[in-house]
């Protein structure tokens, strides 16, 4: 959060008009995160191959499963809270919009992924679950 931080204030400052540039140029920012990001990508890389490894080796196996189950028990209560599906409806509700006004203006595939993006949240928002087609 400290390398991209920074760069990621001055870049929605900007964007909403609160930053005295309105096309900022960020070069110490940009260095910090460009600096940054790598180090911590490859240090979560090594962290997921870290814990692959011992799942597969079957290395604390119970800990885990009783983690497991924990975490899913918690993460359904949160979930299907109603605060939380309102906010995801209204926040797919926005990026549906955002993205069919992006896609109208020939903006590509950053509108199209939005729309998709937003109609599954508006989905899952209203239904409780994500569509079959986005399920593993």
């Amino acid at each position: 959060m400290l390398g991209w931080g920074p760069l990621l204030a001055i870049i929605l400052l900007a964007a909403i008009g609160l930053w005295p540039d309105p096309d900022p140029n960020p070069i110490g920012p940009g260095l910090l995160f460009f600096f940054t990001a790598w180090p911590a990508i490859i240090c979560l890389g090594i962290g997921v191959f870290k814990v692959q490894g011992n799942r597969s080796q079957g290395q604390a196996s119970v800990s885990i499963g009783v983690l497991d189950e924990q975490v899913t028990a918690d993460w359904r209560t949160w979930v299907e809270h109603p605060v939380v599906r309102v906010i995801a409806g209204l926040a797919g509700l926005g990026l549906t919009l955002y993205g069919a006004t992006a896609v109208l203006d020939g903006k590509g595939r950053g509108g199209a992924a939005a729309v998709v993006i937003g109609i599954v949240a508006v989905y899952w928002a209203l239904v409780g679950r994500i569509p079959s087609c986005f399920r593993r």
